[in-house]
């Protein structure tokens, strides 16, 4: 997202497409077999929007997340035959950190690595994040407001040299979703157009706009459009998606609404919680998390019988949109619904039993338990700490503005001390 213009391009950059690219991207384009293509998002203003720059240190400021980030995601990470890749002119730490700002359970809250200046990438098809510091910029660019440009050849010889999958990325099977075409110079026809997602200051026509955005619906229906296409290059540019989406937007949208409810996927606008992960999706290195053979039962649970539907689950039709006439999931109903988490109320420890008294059984199943009131212990800590933060704040406006405020009914006069009426009102 572009406040404004920037004076000028970074040093280095790529201005135009090869020759070779123009030669790939002309090769026409047909349906074929989908072979894990992938999609790269940029972050601020196509994702998300970061706060104004008056909002940047009030921890109440924090990115708003753009309507259906984590219906499209739920859909993109679990469902589509879809790899995943972050690409944001931003600094690598301010992405991670609005990243897990906005709970999404995709990427670990710190920097790791031995420079400690690599994103912990925790679902695995998420396959790369890239911000500035990837960009080759010179130390003085790297501090400047400069035009950069992301040029896929870096990133395609990148994920080359990992192997993480069986085919090459090239533009027959990569996208770019991204709010500013300029930075797609290098590769123009990889591109699918995103409008650009302002910060919902209430109350304004911007702010009405932001809630009602229906974009990243529509780009569910885009991308399963495109994922058959033998040449994305070529089809992108076929269909002006590098341009705008323009007079099928409500065509894809309506296609994104029936995919995501024919996988029973909650379509929430305003969705805050960690991305499922599904067990086919899983690293190799990353396996699930053991449960204890024998059958563990919670006595609370058992005998409350099956629990109702929470709203979290519910899916909520954008305005406009109706769901298709006898639509039903294809998913069995186990999973067409999220499991009650587990959570500090309806842990409780002594209704815990097991059919045996094996006591390796009993480790185990003791283990588990552990780590879950371990992690609960790490969500509390940060949620106390953001309050903590939020409140001392909060405190310091209050006593900047509690004695005194300086007022003035002549610009050029100069300003004066008067009482100020909230500390006024509250003393009476």
């Amino acid at each position: 997202m572009e406040a404004h213009t920037p004076s000028r391009v970074a040093k280095g950059m790529t201005l135009a497409p090869s020759k070779l690219y123009l030669k790939e991207a002309a090769e026409p384009s047909h349906v074929g077999k989908v072979k894990a293509p992938l999609v790269v998002f940029d972050l601020d203003g196509t994702l998300y929007t970061r706060p104004p720059n008056n909002l940047e240190h009030d921890p109440l400021g924090q990115p708003a997340g753009r309507p259906y980030l984590r219906s499209m995601l739920v859909w993109l990470l679990n469902y589509s035959p879809y790899h995943v890749a972050i690409w944001t002119g931003s600094q690598k730490a301010t992405a991670v950190r609005c990243l897990d700002d906005l709970d999404l359970g995709i990427v670990g809250s710190k920097l790791v690595g031995p420079n400690r200046d690599q994103a912990e990438l925790l679902h695995p098809k998420l396959v790369a994040l890239w911000a500035r510091e990837d960009f080759g910029l010179t130390d003085e660019d790297y501090h400047s407001y400069v035009a950069v440009v992301k040029d896929f050849d870096k990133l395609w010889d990148y994920l080359t040299s990992k192997k993480l999958v069986d085919i090459n990325w090239s533009p027959f099977n990569t996208v770019m979703v991204d709010d500013t075409p300029s930075k797609l110079r290098a590769q123009p026809d990889t591109l699918i157009a995103a409008p650009t997602f302002d910060y919902p200051l209430d109350p304004s026509p911007e702010a009405s706009r932001a809630l009602l955005d229906t974009f990243l619906l529509g780009l569910v229906g885009m991308l399963d459009e495109l994922s058959p296409e033998t040449n994305f290059a070529n089809y992108i540019s076929s269909e002006h998606w590098n341009e705008s989406v323009g007079g099928r937007n409500a065509e894809f949208v309506s296609k994104g609404v029936r995919i995501l409810q024919s996988f029973g996927i909650p379509i929430d606008a305003e969705g805050r919680s960690p991305i499922p992960l599904e067990a086919s999706a899983r690293r190799p290195d990353r396996p699930a998390l053991v449960i204890p053979k024998t059958v563990t039962v919670l006595k609370s649970q058992a005998s409350a019988g099956p629990s109702p539907t929470t709203p979290s689950t519910a899916v909520s039709t954008p305005s406009g949109l109706d769901s298709p006439a006898g639509h039903e999931s294809p998913l069995p109903p186990s999973r067409r619904s999220r499991p009650t988490p587990l959570t500090e109320e309806n842990l409780n420890l002594s209704d815990v039993s097991t059919d045996t008294d094996d006591t390796d059984t009993d480790d185990e199943k003791n283990r588990f338990v552990r780590e879950v009131e371990a992690q609960q212990e790490r969500r509390g800590r940060r949620r106390r700490a953001k309050e903590q933060r939020r409140r001392s704040h909060q405190q310091r406006l209050h006593d900047a503005v509690e004695d005194w405020e300086l007022m003035s009914d002549d610009p050029k006069a100069p300003m004066r001390e008067v009482p100020s009426p909230y500390l006024d009102s509250r003393r009476r």
